[in-house]
Order: C-alpha cells, then sequence, then structure tokens
C-alpha cells in the first residue's frame, strides 16, 4: 500500500466528519508521512495500523476533543443532546477497540462503560415505573375523591391531599428525567471521554 491510498481509505472512512476536522487530519497524516520520507514509507503505514483503525482513532479524538493526533487544540467543547452524547459514547467505544493497548485493558475499560451505560438505563427506567405508578395513583384518587366528594368530608381531604402530593410527585419525577437527558448523558459521554484519554496515553 502506498502513502497516496493510505491516506484516500482514510479520508473515505472520515466521511460525515466537519470538512475541517477531517482536512486538518489528513494535513497532520501527510505531514507525518513527509518528515519520516519516502524511503520510510511502510514504516509509517506500520506504525499507524490498517487505515480503518487509525480513523477510528481519528473519529473517537475528536469525540473526546482529544488534541495530539489531529491539531485542532483550540477546539471548545460545545453543548450535547441526549442523542449526540449517545453518539459519541458509541464512537468512542470503537475507538477503545482501536487503541494499542493491552486486550485485558480493553476489555475492563469496556465493562466498565457498559456497566455506567446500564446504571444510567436502569434508573431511568426506575424512574419511569415511579411515574407511572404515581399517574395511576393520581387518577384513582381524583376517581374516588368525586365518588366520596360530598358524601365523606374527612375522606374527601384525605383524597384531596394525596391528590396534591402525587401531582408534586409527578413533576420531581419529570424533573429528575429531564436532568438525567439533559445533564445526566452528556456528563457520562465526558466521563467516558476522559476515560478514552487516559487509555489513549497509556497505550502511546
Amino acid at each position: 500500500m502506498t502513502k497516496q491510498q493510505y491516506i484516500q481509505i482514510v479520508q473515505y472512512q472520515l466521511n460525515g466528519l466537519d470538512v475541517k476536522d477531517v482536512s486538518d487530519a489528513l494535513v497532520y497524516l501527510n505531514e507525518y508521512f513527509e518528515e519520516a520520507g519516502p524511503e520510510h514509507e511502510q514504516d509509517v503505514i506500520a506504525e499507524l495500523g490498517a487505515p480503518e483503525k487509525y480513523a477510528a482513532i481519528i473519529r473517537a479524538d475528536l469525540a473526546a476533543n482529544v488534541p495530539p493526533r489531529i491539531p485542532n487544540a483550540a477546539r471548545q467543547p460545545q453543548p450535547q443532546s441526549a442523542h449526540s452524547a449517545w453518539k459519541t459514547i458509541g464512537v468512542i467505544v470503537l475507538g477503545i477497540f482501536a487503541l494499542p493497548i493491552a486486550l485485558p485493558l480493553a476489555i475492563a475499560a469496556l465493562a466498565l462503560v457498559f456497566a455506567a451505560i446500564v446504571t444510567v438505563l436502569a434508573l431511568l427506567f426506575s424512574l419511569g415505573m415511579v411515574l407511572l405508578a404515581l399517574i395511576l395513583a393520581f387518577f384513582l384518587c381524583v376517581y374516588q375523591f368525586v365518588m366520596t366528594l360530598g358524601t365523606d368530608f374527612m375522606v374527601s381531604i384525605f383524597l384531596l391531599g394525596i391528590i396534591l402530593t402525587s401531582v408534586g410527585a409527578v413533576i420531581l419525577v419529570f424533573l429528575a428525567i429531564g436532568w438525567i437527558v439533559k445533564v445526566g448523558f452528556p456528563a457520562l459521554s465526558r466521563g467516558i471521554a476522559r476515560l478514552y484519554r487516559k487509555l489513549r496515553n497509556r497505550g502511546e
């Protein structure tokens, strides 16, 4: 494989990323080849590994805002939606597979990432079940309140208190779910990005 073929494959694998990011990565890659010289072209290819693997590392670096392989130190972290956070996590997980680190370390890192994701999803599922139970309790209490209204004053007051408490609890659960979606998922992706950076530094 020649230098030009290697760069073309990397460029193809980076299709869909920001044009400037791809341009910076390819400029860096081309300069790396030129610094080594034509006589060491195959050595550079052997050092970088398969072009698909190198492209996966670049994608993970961009997702984790890691500058060493791509000169984008001025890049500022952007706010992430839940959708982009999941995309970032997926890209970084693929990047971990491409890192030149020992297999047990990669498995341990992926297990940690999997445990964190499962924990967040389990928490979200639990809050969803609590929300569903509160909504059912709310409607049941409203029905009972309407049925007892005018017949048993004390029971009606009691049910009204439960109804108001249910409304407050539903609001709190909604806020908790919103916090997980808007803050928890981006925080999880940032944590995985920090883990990726540590693994990458160790691999180098």
